[in-house]
């Protein structure tokens, strides 16, 4: 993590890929994901295609944080390869059932908006994001507002889209504070407040 976090030079990352390769040859899984992506980091067609490789290879054994990334990459592929919506389903489902909160708040988002060949499903889309919020995930906590607020697969309910919108912007979620920022500037649902909706 420090090799990626802190942005050190090309002869750390060298030495950290020898010794995560060899962690990986013990099948070690967080060490093909954590080589994997300073691969991809390298940037270059063929490093990228290795880098996902590993990655895909740390995906299968069960780490749910190497189930997103290969989930993303396969939704917008850095490599030259085609999106693969079969392969973003599959490996946001398997990080969701593995606790990856990302994971859960992505399908659920892909629920909602019906992309990646799923139909749009609010109950569904509302069961994931529920699941990343009992999991403190932020951008859920928003999402679950939108639900409420626009009546998408529960019945309307500004006040708990208000809640909901209050946590995200506790949070730091811009589109929470944007929206509460509306209700505070109209009246609607709080008390009208336009210095504090300019702050939003």
């Amino acid at each position: 993590d420090l090799v990626r976090s802190r942005g050190l030079g090309d002869v750390y990352k060298r030495q950290s890929l020898e010794y995560l390769e060899k962690a990986y040859k013990m099948k070690n899984r967080k060490a093909y994901h954590l080589a994997g992506s300073i691969l991809v980091e390298r940037g270059g067609v063929e490093n990228m295609k290795r880098g996902y490789a590993l990655v895909e290879k740390s995906a299968e054994s069960g780490f749910n944080t190497a189930q997103f990334d290969i989930a993303m990459h396969y939704y917008a592929p850095k490599d030259g390869s085609l999106p693969n919506d079969e392969k973003v389903i599959y490996w946001l489902t398997r990080g969701a059932i593995n606790g990856s909160p990302d994971a859960m708040d992505n399908l659920g988002q892909l629920y909602m908006m019906g992309q990646c060949g799923l139909p749009k499903d609010y109950e569904k889309a509302k069961h994931y994001f529920t699941l990343a919020v009992a999991r403190n995930y932020k951008f859920s906590f928003h999402n679950l507002g939108i639900l409420y607020l626009d009546g998408l697969g529960v019945e309307k309910d500004i006040g708990t889209a208000i809640k909901y919108f209050q946590e995200g912007a506790k949070r730091n979620v811009p589109a929470s504070y944007y929206h509460l920022g509306l209700f505070l500037a109209s009246g609607r649902g709080l008390e009208k407040n336009t210095e504090t909706a300019i702050e939003y």
